[in-house]
């Protein structure tokens, strides 16, 4: 029989899915509480995820490791299974998902994307970014979760393994800095920062991880474990952000050629066709609609 953590709180599961190695729980949270595990902890691992932007403050203490807690933002951590812990958080109202991992399927999918599985059972807990494509991921699970009707457990899981590897390969040994997210996130910061301040230019993979301190290959692996795309597709969404802003301009107008020259983009043709894949209608459409 299963041992629920705060039942109280639990509004909706996956459970319907019928898929024993991947568990969605949604739960609706008070503004400020405490709960605990049972004193083995729980039988598999598990994360926690709060939609849009993180509220209150959450702190999460092990009984194995009461000098060492640990605080929740937008860096989350991975509970080992059979860790007893205390979760308490205040001004944190709302709806979070928990995701719940049997060690069995935890370990096959760490396996088959050749991830050491060493380190994720011990703690101090792993961490990971909630980036942008961890973010994506747990919000579509969690709609999978709340749809009525028929589903579909192929893609439910596809879902699923696509989380995990998202989670844990942010922790992957072979990473600069595996395990430290807070040393991982300085260096991505400071190539950002460069990337930000000359998308206008051609800069080169290499000038950016030379930034960060690291070879070009090495820096492309870390930023997109970290935020989920390239670094070449954060460039391209610095140079559309700054094209849109070019084009919303109130008594000013941009000609289209002018504006893709302004945000970095080789010639109008090649700012045209990246703008309408992005927005979804062509730059001129979208000058006009702000007229």
């Amino acid at each position: 029989m299963r041992t629920e953590w705060y039942p109280e709180s639990i509004r909706l599961t996956s459970d319907s899915m019928g898929h024993d190695g991947f568990r969605v729980v949604l739960r609706d949270l008070p503004d400020d509480g405490e709960e605990g595990s049972a004193q083995r902890g729980a039988s598999h691992f598990h994360f926690g995820y709060r939609p849009f932007q993180e509220k209150g403050r959450t702190i999460l203490l092990f009984h194995e490791a009461p000098d060492q807690p640990v605080l929740t933002n937008r860096i989350a951590s991975i509970f080992p299974p059979d860790k007893a812990f205390l979760c308490s958080w205040q001004r944190a109202a709302g709806r979070i998902a928990t995701f719940e991992v049997h060690p069995r399927f935890f370990e096959e999918i760490l396996r088959r994307a050749g991830i050491p599985a060493s380190g994720f059972g011990s703690l101090p807990p792993a961490r990971f970014a909630i980036n942008r494509q961890v973010d994506a991921l747990c919000q579509l699970l969690m709609w999978e979760t709340e749809k009525d009707g028929s589903r579909d457990r192929l893609y439910f899981e596809s879902l699923a393994t696509a989380l995990l590897l998202a989670v844990t390969s942010q922790s992957d040994p072979r990473l600069p800095d595996a395990g430290n997210l807070e040393a991982q996130q300085r260096r991505i910061q400071r190539a950002i920062a460069l990337m930000e301040a000359n998308f206008r230019s051609n800069v080169t993979l290499e000038q950016v991880a030379r930034a960060a301190c690291l070879s070009a290959f090495h820096f492309h692996r870390l930023f997109r474990r970290v935020m989920g795309l390239t670094p070449h597709q954060y460039l391209l969404r610095c140079r559309l952000h700054h094209a849109q802003l070019l084009l919303t301009v109130a008594g000013e107008k941009h000609s289209l050629a002018d504006v893709a020259m302004e945000s970095g983009f080789a010639d109008q043709a090649h700012f045209s066709r990246h703008f309408r894949r992005a927005y979804g209608v062509s730059p001129l459409e979208f000058q006009r609609a702000q007229e």
